[in-house]
C-alpha cells in the first residue's frame, strides 16, 4: 500500500559527531564548487550519507530528483531559498521531497552540517558510526502523494518499469540526440525514449503505480517529433499523442506533436475512493513511419481533488 500522507522535505538527520539541517529549496544547484556523486539516490537520506562517507570534509549536501552534490566549507549557496513549495518532487526511495521543477527550472533541497548538532536536530551522543543516521522532517509542501512514484526521466538507462508490446520499436538513448539538437534531456537524467512508429498503428508505453484514492492527478508529459512528417509530402501530415488512466478509464486530449522542441501536456485525472494503483498510458499514433521523442513523465503536482 502506498503511503499518502502529504511530502515533506527531510527537516534534519542526525550522525555521531554532529547533524544535517534542511536550509531550504533553491533553484538549480546552488553549491559553488559542488561535487556531483555517482549513482542516483532515492531520498535525502542517502544523499547526505554519501557526502558524510565521502571523507572530504563535506559541509553542505544537495539533491535534485536523483541527483546528489557534495560541498565543503567554501560552497555557500549563492542564492537565497525559494518558497518551499517550489519543491514538488517525490523522492523514489521514501515520502520526503527531492527538490522540484516548474517546466523550465530545476530545484534543489539543501541541507547544512553543524559539528556537534544543534538544540533542533542534536547529534547521535554515542560512539556509534557516522552510517547510523536518526531523521525528522518539515513540511514544506501541502502536495498528497504515495511512494514509489514512476521513473518518469528514464535516468536508469533503461524502459524498467515502463513496459511495452513494441520493445523492436523502441530505445533508450542518451540526449542531447545526435542531429537533434532540440532533443534535450531533462535534468537530473541524460536519457530519452525514442520510439520508432509504423505508419498507421498506434505505439504505447505503460505502467503501473501506486496512487492515493480521492486525489486529483496532473502528470506533465514532454514529446516531441525528430522531423515534420509533412515535409515533401502533399498536405499536412499530423502525428498525435494521447494519455490514459486505465483504471479510471480517463484520457486526455489528443495533441499534435511538432519537430524541433518539446511539446508538453498536462492532462488531468480524479482517482476513485478505493483506488491504490493507476495504470499510466502514453500513446503515439502517426499516418506515416515517424520517430518521437519522450521526454518526461512525471507525476507532479499532486494536488487534493
Amino acid at each position: 500500500m502506498p503511503t499518502c500522507a502529504p511530502p515533506s522535505a527531510l527537516g534534519c538527520l542526525s550522525l555521531a559527531g554532529g547533524s544535517y539541517s534542511w536550509m531550504g529549496c533553491y533553484q538549480s544547484t546552488p553549491l559553488v564548487g559542488a561535487v556531483q556523486l555517482t549513482g542516483s539516490f532515492g531520498s535525502a537520506t542517502q544523499c547526505i550519507a554519501g557526502c558524510s562517507n565521502a571523507g572530504a570534509g563535506y559541509v553542505y549536501a544537495s539533491i535534485a530528483g536523483g541527483s546528489c552534490y557534495c560541498g565543503d566549507s567554501s560552497s555557500t549557496p549563492t542564492s537565497t531559498p525559494n518558497s518551499p513549495s517550489t519543491c514538488n518532487l517525490l523522492c523514489s526511495g521514501d515520502n520526503t521531497l527531492c527538490g522540484g521543477y516548474d517546466g523550465s527550472s530545476i530545484y534543489s533541497e539543501v541541507y547544512q552540517y553543524i559539528a556537534g548538532g544543534s538544540s533542533a536536530c542534536p547529534a547521535i551522543a554515542t560512539s556509534t558510526s557516522s552510517s547510523t543516521l536518526s531523521t525528522s522532517t518539515t513540511t514544506s509542501s501541502s502536495a498528497t502523494a504515495p511512494t514509489g512514484t514512476m521513473n518518469g526521466q528514464f535516468e536508469s538507462g533503461g524502459l524498467a518499469p515502463w513496459t511495452t508490446n513494441f520493445l523492436n520499436e523502441v530505445a533508450i538513448i542518451k540526449a542531447p540526440v545526435p542531429g537533434f539538437p532540440s532533443v534535450t534531456p531533462f535534468a537530473p537524467s541524460s536519457y530519452v525514449l525514442q520510439a520508432s512508429l509504423v505508419g498507421g498503428e498506434t505505439f504505447s508505453v505503460q505502467q503501473t503505480v501506486p496512487v492515493c484514492s480521492l486525489v486529483n492527478y496532473a502528470p506533465k508529459i514532454s514529446y516531441q517529433l525528430a522531423v515534420d512528417p509533412s515535409a515533401g509530402k502533399k498536405g499536412p501530415l499530423t502525428c498525435t499523442y494521447q494519455f490514459c488512466e486505465l483504471i479510471s478509464g480517463t484520457c486526455g486530449r489528443v495533441a499534435t506533436m511538432r519537430a524541433g522542441k518539446w511539446g508538453s501536456n498536462t492532462p488531468q485525472w480524479f482517482t476513485k475512493a478505493t483506488q491504490t494503483t493507476a495504470i499510466v498510458q502514453v500513446n503515439f499514433r502517426c499516418p506515416i513511419p515517424a520517430v518521437v521523442y519522450l521526454g518526461q513523465l512525471m507525476m507532479n503536482p499532486f494536488q487534493h481533488g
